[in-house]
């Protein structure tokens, strides 16, 4: 009686712990910049760091199916265009062209696949560098993508 007893308390300490007492897997922790309701992460761009990317968001990690935007700073005089700029071989979602560097506007969204080492049962996650541009001039360089899988 008293094993069973131990027993019933360690599966209701598992939670506790991060784990899940069926798949022996951690839970994952969702980034502070993403909102679970709307399954959006926002990357706020901010040319005073080195990186172009607000503090505590660099690398960016955004869990598979998410939609990642990339949020310029607020408007100045004369407006500045951002986008984030991936090569076409390491790109963290399905490409809209066959080009060879891929363009994510500033402040559009794009939902995040990965690729096939991101879906692995036996990776952590897999990283896509990118380039920040500011008016179409390299800025910033690779703060990257942290892609986290299912």
């Amino acid at each position: 009686m008293r094993v069973l007893s131990i027993c019933v308390y360690l599966l209701l300490l598992f939670p506790l712990l991060g784990v899940h007492s069926c798949t022996g897997k951690q839970a994952k922790l969702l980034p502070t910049n993403c909102d679970v309701s709307t399954t959006t992460c926002t990357v706020h761009i901010d040319t005073s760091n080195a990186s172009c990317i607000a503090a505590k968001e660099n690398p960016q990690d955004v869990p598979v199916g998410y939609t990642l935007i990339w949020a310029p700073p607020p408007p100045t005089t004369p407006l500045h265009v951002y986008s984030a700029n991936f090569w076409s071989l390491k790109v963290p979602f399905t490409p809209s062209s066959s080009s060879s560097v891929t363009t994510v506007d500033g402040g559009v969204g794009v939902t995040v696949t990965g690729d096939s080492e991101c879906r692995s049962s036996t990776t952590t996650g897999c990283y896509f560098p990118y380039v920040i541009f500011k008016d179409g001039t390299k800025k910033c360089s690779d703060p990257g993508v942290h892609v986290i899988p299912d």
